[in-house]
């Protein structure tokens, strides 16, 4: 089995303030994995890390084959390739659940027809169907986790529903 996410010795300083100190996991292919720890931890460190969000103080980080950083066009195109649910949904509460949808997708560069294609699957998906054209601040908690599923979906998605 491959290994998609490959963590070693990774360190995250703050001046003196150690967030992170010498974590190392492994995560293979199709494998469920449990991140877990206390307030403080330095868990959100750690997936921001992985996504590309924050630069390590040290360590390796070596995603789908790749390292998120440097900034390059490789990395860029790897960090496209991830989908994330993180606390901050980036949804827009004013627009529908399809509107997000696709403005999610155009930002993969999926063009506009493909991205209304794609939108309406995954809003399918999500069994979301009779909520697409209601704005997101009417959605519940529940739903706006499944629409947020959704959109960290649009990654997956994105080679075969280019234009």
């Amino acid at each position: 089995m491959s290994i998609v996410i490959d963590i070693n010795n990774l360190n995250k300083c703050y001046g003196s303030f150690k967030a992170l100190e010498d974590i190392s996991f492994q995560v293979k292919k199709g494998q469920i994995f449990g991140y877990v720890g206390p307030n403080g931890a330095g868990k959100t460190t750690t997936i921001k890390i992985i996504l590309g969000l924050m630069k390590p103080t040290s360590g390796k980080v070596n995603i789908l084959g790749g390292n998120t950083f440097p900034d390059t066009h490789e990395s860029f195109e790897l960090r496209s390739k991830i989908g994330a649910i993180l606390d901050f949904n980036g949804l827009i509460n004013d627009w529908s659940g399809l509107d997000n949808l696709i403005f999610w997708a155009g930002l993969y560069n999926i063009n506009k027809e493909n991205a209304f294609s794609l939108a309406k699957k995954l809003i399918k998906l999500v069994k979301l169907e009779d909520w697409e054209d209601i704005n997101v601040f009417k959605y519940s908690n529940g739903m706006q986790k499944r629409l947020s599923l959704a959109k960290s979906l649009i990654s997956k998605s994105r080679n075969i529903n280019r234009g």
